[in-house]
């Protein structure tokens, strides 16, 4: 994927280059989505049969178009919708707020404002009270957009396998955690008062405080180094996984960057605590590997306060979460692949190691 959205991104950065030199006063609407955003789209897998344009929407008694709607196999409600703006104009806050009335009209999750220079990812979260949270999460430029959050949650495979969500709501507690210490950037300033600052606390806070939010959007998908011992673990064939053909399974989703935590603690966190006393556990690792690779057996289901060799920071955000303790962890010769999208890779899902053993794909499960 990644070097997909290079690629893009050289191709895209060419064309707006062309279109905006030689006396050309760059690309309209139209010509903005047939060579820049409709190639996007595609970039993220989406084909021909999973695009709507235009899509329409009700909207009281006028009837409104979205540029795009994303749609999964046959269903009948769409994933995301895309709204397109000119490459020559600046995207402004009457399109954002163009788009998310569109996503409160239909109560779509995901939206993109873009017009191929600027991207915006809208999320839209329904709340107790009823009324919907819509948060932009990642808003950058076109050279910005290989290493950011934002082609990892649009992708279809993301949004079938359920990691766009897992990765919205790991990027907005970041950002609701960043939006804390906007409240006291005295404090943030005064815990880093040993370096030699010509500034006040509270404007060191700040500068902070940008340079955080800063990196959230393009860094966070970025691979966590870790300096603790890293286990390795033997490689195993399914039908040689020792137990009973009714031992419980649960199996649970992880991003590719958090096996580190799996080696480093033969662990995994931080999840809710699992019901039914499963004995073993699965791991999935998702886009790009998209397969079950991981098996152990559990030991203990440990609350993540009492959770020892662990960064402060981490037990702070997830208080009230498990960390489970795993041993005899293989590394499955023969994993188990996506399938067809009909498996929920969210949270805890429970099987049997018969299943397990016998599983064609993650459908079967």
């Amino acid at each position: 994927m990644d070097e997909d959205i290079s690629e893009y991104v050289d191709s895209s950065e060419e064309i707006l280059q062309a279109a905006n030199s030689g006396g050309q006063r760059g690309l309209n609407e139209q010509a903005t989505c047939e060579s820049i955003i409709t190639r996007f789209i595609s970039t993220l897998g989406w084909n021909e049969v999973d695009k709507q344009r235009p899509f329409r929407v009700q909207m009281g008694s006028q009837t409104k178009e979205v540029d795009y709607a994303l749609f999964l196999g046959d269903e009948d409600e769409p994933q995301a919708f895309v709204e397109a703006k000119p490459e020559k104009r600046p995207l402004r806050g009457e399109h954002l707020e163009q788009l998310r009335s569109y996503m409160r009209q239909e109560w779509v999750e995901w939206g993109l404002l873009t017009n191929g220079r600027q991207y915006q990812l809208v999320r839209l979260t329904p709340q107790t009270d009823g009324a919907p949270n819509l948060r932009v999460l990642v808003d950058i430029g076109l050279d910005e957009l290989a290493e950011s959050y934002l082609p990892d949650i649009m992708s279809k495979g993301a949004m079938e396998s359920g990691e766009a969500t897992d990765l919205g709501d790991d990027l907005q507690s970041r950002m609701d955690a960043i939006d804390v210490l906007k409240n006291e950037p005295t404090i943030l300033g005064e815990a880093i008062e040993g370096i030699d600052l010509d500034d006040d606390a509270s404007k060191v806070g700040k500068r902070v405080i940008e340079t955080l939010n800063q990196r959230l959007v393009i860094e966070a998908k970025a691979t966590q180094t870790s300096n603790g011992p890293q286990h390795t673990f033997p490689s195993m064939r399914r039908e040689t996984l020792d137990g009973e053909e009714d031992t419980r399974v649960v199996w649970m989703s992880s991003r590719p960057n958090g096996i580190e935590f799996l080696r480093e603690h033969s662990a995994w966190g931080f999840v809710k605590q699992p019901r039914r006393d499963p004995e073993m556990l699965a791991l999935y690792v998702s886009s790009p590997v998209q397969e079950v690779k991981y098996v152990g057996r559990i030991e203990d289901v440990i609350p993540v306060r009492e959770v020892t060799g662990i960064d402060d920071t981490l037990r702070q955000q997830n208080d009230g979460k498990y960390v489970v303790t795993l041993s005899e962890v293989v590394e499955l010769e023969d994993a188990i692949p996506f399938g067809e999208g009909e498996a929920n890779v969210r949270g805890m899902t429970y099987t049997t190691l018969s299943t397990l053993k016998g599983a064609s794909t993650i459908d079967d499960l």
